[in-house]
């Protein structure tokens, strides 16, 4: 059965139609239905805190943003991901089943196997128009972030290393330090 799915390219549409037979965990990236690993707890523990702490900046700050965890991004007609966590600021954008288009700052926590989040999601969300990608890898204890509308491309930290949000400003940002939040 997995071979009939991955042999040709689907549009969003077809993959939400597909969704009722298929019953794994998934995400359409560039036409292909790609499966994803059920998370570990170590996953949903940095899931909820880092959520948790980007919830509570907004509810603070009230400045239009909003963050949704497990909720369909359909950034084009051939790709639909289900990223950790995102960030967005327009709510336009929203319908029952999707944000369309690209968030302004997108969080994923690595899996064990993080070809996916290091290879094709990185493409995939600058050309899409994502402002910042952050990939938290717990087996190896660091966040990269890209910051693809900044001079700078991409910096990695420690967990013990205060990383700042930059799509929220310097004026009273956003820093999170992961060895302190989990």
């Amino acid at each position: 059965m997995e071979n009939m799915v991955t042999e040709r390219k689907y549009t969003a549409d077809e993959y939400y139609a597909a969704l009722e037979w298929i019953r794994e965990r998934s995400e359409l990236i560039n036409g292909e239905i790609e499966y994803m690993p059920t998370p570990t707890i170590t996953h949903q523990q940095l899931l909820m805190a880092v959520s948790s702490r980007i919830n509570a900046y907004l509810a603070a700050h009230n400045d239009g943003f909003f963050v949704l965890a497990g909720a369909d991004v359909k950034l084009d007609e051939n790709s639909i991901v289900v990223p950790d966590i995102f960030v967005g600021s327009d709510t336009s954008k929203l319908d029952e089943r999707k944000f369309n288009g690209a968030p302004d700052l997108i969080i994923e926590i690595a899996s064990d196997t993080p070809s996916d989040e290091y290879f094709k999601k990185l493409v995939l969300y600058k050309e899409s128009g994502v402002r910042e990608y952050w990939i938290i890898d717990p087996k190896n204890r660091k966040t990269t972030v890209y910051f693809f509308e900044a001079e700078r491309f991409a910096e990695s930290y420690t967990f013990a290393e205060p990383v700042c949000v930059s799509i929220f400003g310097e004026a009273d940002p956003l820093v999170l330090t992961i060895e302190q939040i989990l």
